[in-house]
């Protein structure tokens, strides 16, 4: 499967998997896609956390594996070598979003293997592989 076909998979799949995971969600909602590069994710994700200040975060990407979506429970500061698509990394493997970060290793408190369980019941798609991970790789 092509990475675009991918993408428009897991963007349909996404409709779904929101609808779910925010059932009686009181909030704002931003939804938005972004490219494959550090110096995008640096600026975009740096304007939303200033102009939001969210309390939570869910990030969806397509993933190498087909027909599997990772609910990441961990996120990390250091350690960035996989060149993005514009072929680059980041300054000394640090996350541009997270330089000034005292922990560079984030975990959340959410249950996501259940919330994983709960969509892969709910959506009923046989084809599709929901799992929650701790290895969000970089």
């Amino acid at each position: 499967m092509s990475d675009i076909s991918a993408a428009i998979e897991v963007n349909v799949l996404v409709k779904s998997f929101l609808s779910i995971l925010l059932q009686g969600f009181n909030g704002t909602l931003v939804t938005l896609k972004m490219n494959v590069t550090y110096a995008e994710v640096e600026e975009t994700v740096t304007k939303l956390w200033e102009h939001y200040k969210p309390k939570l975060v869910v990030h969806i990407g397509v993933h190498g594996c087909d027909r599997h979506i990772k609910l990441e429970q961990r996120s990390f500061g250091r350690g960035y070598i996989s060149y993005d698509n514009d072929g680059c990394v980041p300054v000394d493997n640090v996350c541009p979003t997270c330089t000034d970060c005292s922990d560079f290793i984030r975990s959340t408190t959410i249950d996501c293997a259940a919330i994983a369980a709960q969509v892969t019941d709910e959506i009923d798609c046989k084809n599709l592989k929901i799992t929650a991970s701790d290895d969000p790789g970089r």
